[in-house]
């Protein structure tokens, strides 16, 4: 996740660690960068493949060190699994709720963009250039096709009401199916509203998750406006 950070003694404990300087901004202002795992497990009870989470795969590491050297003067922030109850008020009462760790991880980008707003990125995103140009935007996230809006890449600025929108209906339709509570949140609410700029697929989603078979492809050049390629791990389902 790209997001805002708080001052540093208000920064949590843990599941966020602050590794660049805060910089000026513009519509969301102090940006930083959070990439997250995006399967973020242990929470949930029985959780499969939790122990093999706990390890950062070396693509979500290149991922991870390509996103600094685009946004040197952006703040890194984590968000991983074993995280402190404490410091997600928001959520913390419905993680038992969550069914597997995609729903878990669907309530921290939401709480995370609400406290510190910026950007949220899942582990399996590749950047291609800087995400500089969409911080004038006071919310943002990109269709994936005609149907749908996924949530591996949105940004806001902090407390934005569309966000805090997702999170209360996300809420009520826990445990639920994965992704009517997931990205049919998204879905459902952001499209038509005149606080949210909803970007075309090119932007994140270059490929299909139908179309694997592309992963390997060139985006910077048969796709040059995009700005991140969501890869479809699916380490979730």
């Amino acid at each position: 996740m790209l997001g805002m950070p708080l001052a540093e003694e208000n920064q949590p404990a843990s599941g966020a660690v602050s590794e660049r300087p805060i910089a000026p901004g513009l519509g969301l202002t102090t940006p930083c960068f959070s990439a997250s795992v995006a399967v973020q497990v242990g929470l949930a009870p029985a959780l499969p493949g939790a122990d093999a989470m706990k390890t950062i795969a070396p693509a979500v590491q290149a991922d991870n060190s390509a996103f600094e050297a685009l946004h040197p003067d952006w703040q890194l922030m984590t968000h991983r699994d074993p995280l402190d109850p404490a410091d997600w008020p928001l959520t913390r009462d419905h993680w038992a709720k969550a069914a597997n760790g995609a729903q878990f991880a669907d309530l921290i980008r939401l709480e995370a963009l609400i406290r510190w707003g910026g950007v949220y990125v899942d582990q399996d995103v590749e950047p291609l250039r800087p995400l500089d140009p969409l911080l004038p935007l006071g919310a943002f996230a990109a269709w994936e096709d005609p149907r749908s809006v996924p949530n591996a890449v949105m940004g806001a600025v902090p407390d934005h009401p569309a966000i805090r929108e997702c999170l209360a209906t996300m809420l009520e339709r826990l445990p639920g199916d994965t992704w009517k509570a997931g990205p049919g949140v998204l879905t459902d609410i952001l499209p038509g509203r005149s606080d949210v700029l909803l970007l075309p697929p090119g932007s994140f989603y270059p490929y299909h998750y139908r179309e694997k078979d592309r992963a390997g492809e060139d985006f910077a050049k048969t796709q040059p406006w995009a700005f991140v390629v969501h890869h479809w791990w699916g380490s979730w389902l």
